[in-house]
């Protein structure tokens, strides 16, 4: 059982890396269960902070902490009972251009339960509304729009069932853990609709070039691992189907990865680990899809090797280099266009 014991406060910081080609094989469900999750890496950290309000506004006086995420606001929480509940959360990249927008819930969505036990099963019902003036949106959105629309509400309803259906242990990267898993499912369907003459009028534009106005129906599985300590989940798996592993974050403690820092830009490229003994990871996060060239140089940008891959903006490609000589190289990344988009250092060493 995870008792109130753990429920997070103001001032908390917790930092998760995010593995987005696990290597993990057990996900099975049920009693004594031992899921190993020892493989794990990350080339980031992403922080989140509990902390107070700064709005004194009428929305802001329900709350009692927001969550942020590398510095930047994510849910609006509040305190009913020893529950943990959201009452909104900020939504980035629906319209590119603008950092986040802030999505209110009809009714709390559950957080965090003060009380963790196997068999507890729990469902939130919610809608959530974003409104754009139709000044604040791209002219290749505005387009699609019939004339004298003044603005444009995107509404999702969202539906989240909890079960805790599994205990046992899992091997982190540094420890080993008891804990109780979650299975969260959430169903959503989203629906677009327009203001114009003084009312709203529902909006699908499935026909046009542009597909940003259509209706979708969404369903997302994830499992939460928590320990009796763990403020947030531990791990958190999310599926890209009932079989597939999406990706996995994972808690790291950071008395021991003190150089951590957080991630919190567009578009990077990560190789890790570096140095390494010759497998190398590369992690590529916000790119347009497209053909790209890894290259990798000696110290005099001799090419000694280079391959081409296509990524579809976020992508992780494994290559092993452990035929090339203790020392120190360079690697580069180009795109489609032979732009050279960075080259970095990589140090081969040896056992």
């Amino acid at each position: 059982m995870v008792d109130q014991s753990s429920l997070p406060d103001f001032g908390d910081t917790i930092s998760y890396k995010t593995d987005r080609n696990p290597d993990v094989q057990n996900l099975d469900g049920g009693e004594d269960m031992l899921w190993d999750f020892s493989q794990l890496s990350g080339p980031y950290v992403d922080i989140y902070t509990f902390g107070g309000i700064d709005s004194q506004d009428e929305f802001h006086s329900q709350l009692d902490m927001i969550l942020k995420k590398n510095d930047h606001a994510m849910s609006l929480l509040r305190w009913q009972g020893d529950d943990l509940l959201e009452l909104g959360r900020y939504q980035d990249g629906l319209i590119q251009g603008q950092v986040s927008d802030l999505a209110t819930y009809s009714s709390p969505a559950l957080l965090r339960k003060g009380k963790i036990e196997m068999g507890m099963v729990d469902q939130n019902e919610f809608l959530s509304s974003l409104v754009w003036s139709t000044n604040d949106l791209p002219l290749m959105l505005i387009n699609d729009l019939p004339d004298g629309v003044d603005s444009v509400r995107l509404q999702i309803q969202t539906t989240i069932n909890q079960s805790v259906d599994a205990w046992g242990t899992i091997r982190m990267p540094y420890a080993a853990h008891d804990a109780l898993r979650i299975r969260h499912q959430t169903d959503t369907q989203s629906d677009f609709s327009i203001y114009s003459d003084g009312r709203w009028y529902p909006f699908n534009s499935e026909r046009l070039m542009n597909q940003f106005f259509t209706t979708t129906t969404n369903q997302r599985i994830a499992y939460h691992y928590y320990t009796a300590e763990s403020k947030l989940p531990m791990i958190k798996v999310e599926m890209a189907d009932e079989e597939t592993i999406l990706e996995i974050h994972y808690q790291i403690d950071q008395n021991i990865e003190r150089n951590a820092q957080a991630f919190n830009i567009e578009k990077g490229l990560f190789a890790y680990p570096n140095p390494t003994f010759g497998n190398v990871r590369f992690d590529f996060f916000g790119y347009d899809p497209g053909r790209y060239t890894i290259t990798i140089y000696n110290t005099i940008l001799k090419e000694l090797w280079s391959e081409s891959f296509q990524i579809d903006q976020n992508k992780t490609v494994d290559l092993d280099f452990s035929h090339l000589h203790k020392g120190s190289y360079y690697y580069a990344i180009k795109n489609a266009s032979e732009e050279r988009l960075l080259i970095k250092k990589l140090n081969i060493i040896k056992p």
